[in-house]
């Protein structure tokens, strides 16, 4: 069942951008914002949905809270991210703003 849950979670448009980026990338939630260029409650609830599934963890450094790819569904995310291909153009552009926004 755990399973299920977690590929529900990444049958969704968004969440799919932001397990993208997270695989590769330690962002914060207004660094994903402007990435994705979305509201900040929007990607909120869509990290929030992905981290009680196990997809996420986060961590804290001071007043910041850092998410990433990982957690308990470690082996899932690691083969979910072996086959998302960052060339196509959304995910390369997600990349690129992602990379910039680290600078």
């Amino acid at each position: 069942m755990e399973l299920l849950t977690q590929i529900k979670a990444l049958a969704d448009e968004t969440r799919l951008r932001i397990f993208n980026i997270l695989s590769r990338h330690e962002l914060r939630v207004s660094e994903l914002v402007w990435v994705l260029e979305m509201g900040q409650s929007r990607i909120s609830r869509h990290l929030k949905i992905m981290s009680e599934c196990g997809i996420l963890s986060s961590r804290r450094d001071g007043l910041w809270v850092f998410y990433s790819v990982g957690g308990q569904a470690e082996p899932f995310s690691s083969a979910m991210a072996s086959l998302l291909d960052p060339r196509q153009k959304a995910f390369a552009h997600d990349l690129g703003r992602a990379e910039k926004a680290l600078q």
